[in-house]
C-alpha cells in the first residue's frame, strides 16, 4: 500500500516518486508501519541508517567524517594535517583533540582517498545532466529523477559507508528505473568495502521488472 505516496494504478494519471519505491524495497514492513500505521518517525530512520558510529571519544560518527573526507578528495583538496579538510574538521569540532584526533583523521582519510580514486577510475569525465523520470509501470509514472550519469551509457556513484543491502537494493530500483526510462548503459555503485556494477537491461525487460515491483507496493 502506497498510501499517500501513489494514487490507485487503476485511476488516470497515478504517479509515484522513485524514492518511494526505493524506500518500499528497502524495507517493505517499515514502510507499511510508516505510511498505514503512522509508527515510524523518517528522520529517526534517516539518522540511525545513514551513519555508521565509531568508538572515539565525542562519539564520532563514521559515515559523516568519511563522506565529508570523501566529497573533499574529489574537490582536489589535500587529505594532510596542513589541508583544509582537517582544519574544517577540527573546527567543527568532529574530530577528538591531539593525537587521538589525527591518528582518526589519518584512518579516514586514507580510506575516502581510496574511495574518490576508485570513483575516478570508474567515471569518465564529469557528471552530466540527471535524468529526469518519465517511465510508465503497470500503469503508475514514476517521478523524480536520477542523477550520476557520467557519460549517456554509463552512471557511477558512490557512498561513504560499505555496499549494505538495502543500498544495493536502492542501485539496483534506480539502475532498473534508468534502463525503463531508456538508459542503456551501466550502473555502479563505488562504496568502502567495493564496488557494485548491473550491466544494461533492454528497455521493456526493465518495463516488466519495474511493473512487478509496483504491484508489489499496491
Amino acid at each position: 500500500d502506497w498510501s499517500s505516496d501513489v494514487c490507485s494504478s487503476d485511476l488516470p494519471g497515478a504517479t509515484l516518486a522513485l524514492t518511494a519505491l526505493t524506500r518500499f524495497v528497502d524495507s517493505p514492513v517499515m514502510d507499511f508501519c510508516r505510511a498505514v500505521l503512522g509508527l515510524w518517525d523518517e528522520e529517526e530512520e534517516t539518522a540511525l541508517a545513514d551513519r555508521e558510529p565509531t568508538s572515539p571519544p565525542g562519539s564520532l560518527v563514521a559515515w559523516e567524517l568519511r563522506d565529508r573526507l570523501v566529497r573533499a578528495a574529489l574537490r582536489g583538496e589535500s587529505l594532510t594535517f596542513t589541508g583544509d579538510a582537517f582544519a574544517r574538521l577540527r573546527r567543527d569540532s568532529v574530530l577528538p583533540l591531539g593525537t587521538l584526533g589525527q591518528e582518526t583523521f589519518r584512518s579516514f582519510a586514507e580510506e575516502a582517498e581510496g574511495i574518490a580514486a576508485r570513483f575516478r577510475d570508474a567515471s569518465e569525465g564529469d557528471e552530466v545532466q540527471a535524468r529526469v523520470l518519465g517511465v510508465i509501470a503497470r500503469g503508475t509514472r514514476i517521478t523524480g529523477r536520477i542523477d550520476g550519469f557520467r557519460t549517456p551509457d554509463l552512471r557511477v556513484v558512490w557512498r561513504a559507508g560499505r555496499a549494505r543491502e538495502k543500498y544495493v537494493l536502492r542501485h539496483w530500483v534506480e539502475h532498473l528505473t534508468a534502463c525503463a526510462d531508456g538508459f542503456a548503459g551501466a550502473s555502479t555503485l563505488v562504496a568502502l568495502d567495493g564496488e557494485v556494477t548491473f550491466s544494461a537491461i533492454p528497455s521493456d525487460e526493465a518495463e516488466d521488472h519495474l511493473a512487478d515491483l509496483v504491484l508489489l507496493g499496491e
